[in-house]
């Protein structure tokens, strides 16, 4: 079977770039790398070194405290991130790439048109090759590594605090390479990466630079950048009413609820909710796309003309809200009560649905008192 395109669970539109310190998209020839030697196509002791350091630095700053600083105790303490390593190219003494036969024929795409095999693109690389026409040879091979030979696919080494999330591929023969480093998941935030191509050896001639040196490098370091995306939670919300006052006009009784949502960056939002009944019952509603770990508090702002809070219940729950994607699909929504019944007056009262949207730059924006406008509302 045949792996999927690489893209992480939320789609590949959410990948950061993965960027070196070297230029992993080097190796072009030496015609246009102008170095002073020829590749040593037999050597097979290089080396790779990965360096995941701003992970844990990302860790640092995305598990604080936006108010105080102080660091949150859901804060994971060993994050660990696999990276996997592929060989998909040789490459001859002039710096030039000839495809390995498992990804000589697969379909290189950007901007949704077919560029051509890899195979044939990664053959006539050179200076004007681009970091986009890079990552689409990256994106394209990474679709076929599950049918890699023995001897291009390698152990995945795993990067962690203990090893200052850098790890060493070592004994390696020349050629192009492919690095591909695993989304990492942590309880309120995934770590994305891309997948990239990197080439041993790397020249870094430089022909405006005078002083660059244009030999062969065999020892590559490879620094890694990425992005965090917040995970994503969800909040059930039930209304049970136990009786209703029967009072002419009042059959059809208003329950009108306050959501905060305070995440751990950015600005609080406000929602709120509307919920009618008929008759006796439960009525629940989700409140979705909540940033897991966002401080969330739910208020009954307005309980029905003739209602009030039952006995022994709230009209106020705050909690925070984790994550219920991704690994944890089936993980229900934390799930909270709110409790009315009648309170003996013979006060009527109805409810009309106000219907805003959001607009392009966050904004609600009002759209009648029932609204057909798509996309997120807020009542």
């Amino acid at each position: 079977m045949r792996k999927k395109r690489w893209r992480n669970r939320k789609g590949a539109g959410l990948l950061a770039l993965a960027l070196t310190c070297v230029l992993a998209l080097s190796g072009t020839g030496a015609l246009d790398s102008q170095a002073a030697d020829a590749v040593d196509v037999n050597k097979n002791d290089c080396t790779l070194t990965v360096n995941a350091s701003e992970l844990e630095i990302a860790l640092d700053k995305d598990y604080v405290n936006k108010y105080d600083g102080s660091a949150l105790d859901a804060k994971p303490e060993d994050v660990k991130l696999t990276i996997a390593l592929y060989r998909v190219a040789d490459i001859d003494v002039s710096g030039r790439y000839t495809a390995l036969s498992y990804v000589e024929n697969e379909k290189v795409v950007m901007d949704g048109k077919e560029r051509g095999t890899f195979g044939q693109i990664v053959s006539v690389v050179n200076s004007n090759t681009t970091q986009a026409d890079w990552l689409a040879m990256a994106d394209a091979v990474s679709g076929a590594v599950e049918s890699a030979p023995e001897d291009a696919a390698f152990t995945p080494k795993v990067a962690d605090k203990a090893n200052g999330y850098t790890v060493l591929f070592e004994g390696l023969k020349t050629g192009l390479y492919l690095v591909m480093p695993q989304q990492v998941e942590t309880p309120y935030y995934m770590y994305n990466f891309t997948p990239y191509l990197i080439s041993l050896p790397s020249n870094f001639y430089v022909p405006e630079n005078e002083e660059s040196d244009d030999s062969w490098v065999y020892n590559v370091v490879s620094l890694l950048k990425m992005e965090s995306e917040a995970r994503q939670g969800k909040l059930e919300v039930k209304k049970n009413l136990l009786d209703m006052n029967g009072t002419p006009g009042s059959n059809s009784p208003a329950f009108v609820f306050k959501i905060t949502i305070d995440p751990l960056k950015g600005e609080m939002e406000e929602r709120y909710e509307m919920l009618e009944f008929s008759e006796i019952g439960t009525k629940p509603f989700i409140i979705e796309g909540i940033p897991a770990g966002s401080t969330v508090t739910v208020e009954e702002v307005y309980s029905g003309a003739g209602y009030e809070t039952a006995d022994g219940t709230s009209n106020f729950w705050k909690g925070v809200v984790g994550a219920n994607d991704y690994s944890d699909e089936n993980v229900s929504a934390i799930s909270i009560d709110f409790t009315n019944q009648s309170d003996g007056t013979t006060t009527g009262g109805s409810g009309i649905r106000n219907h805003f949207f959001k607009d392009e730059n966050g904004s609600y924006q009002y759209d009648g008192p029932y609204g057909s406008h798509g996309g997120s509302q807020s009542e």
